[in-house]
């Protein structure tokens, strides 16, 4: 399902799958290689086979990646910047707010939805994306206080290097 919403795998297609790699001679023990015994053990021509086990072997998105390069390096990077310039007190908390969720909304799209939940998308978001969204208020309301703050910008050490250079 590369490019679209994973399916979500029930338990009872868990079963299956562990009752085919059985089937198929694969000890419980042992996964590595599984997907592909089973792919193998699909013979040519045999679609209600294919259709059946499509999705348990279907591709996935490394969403964990994702997260990890959104939440981690984006996120850094970002903050960095912001840090790095002259900002009023509470700037880097209301970037941070922003920048994380709008991060966590984009990659849980690519995320499996969490089977325990009986409405898997309320409104077409997850519910982790619902928390981002509310993430995503609080931090522009941050930033506004902020920015509306009288408060003289500290910090920065980007422009004390530039002004000592020039």
């Amino acid at each position: 399902w590369v490019g679209g919403p994973s399916p979500t795998v029930t338990a009872e297609q868990v079963q299956r799958l562990t009752d085919e790699l059985l089937r198929v001679g694969m000890p419980e023990y042992l996964r590595s290689g599984a997907d592909r015994a089973l792919i193998d053990g699909v013979p040519s021509g045999a679609a209600d086979q294919a259709r059946e086990r499509g999705p348990l072997l279907s591709a996935r998105h490394h969403s964990q990646n994702y997260q990890a390069l959104g939440e981690g390096v984006v996120v850094g990077a970002a903050l960095w910047i912001v840090w790095a310039r002259p900002r009023k007190p509470g700037v880097v908390t209301g970037c941070f707010f922003l920048v994380y969720g709008v991060g966590r909304i984009v990659t849980e799209f690519w995320r499996l939805p969490d089977a325990h939940l009986r409405v898997q998308r309320p409104g077409g978001l997850s519910y982790g994306q619902w928390l981002s969204v509310a993430m995503l208020l609080v931090g522009a309301a941050i930033l506004w206080r902020a920015m509306k703050s009288a408060q003289q910008p500290v910090g920065g050490w980007l422009s004390r290097r530039a002004g000592a250079s020039g």
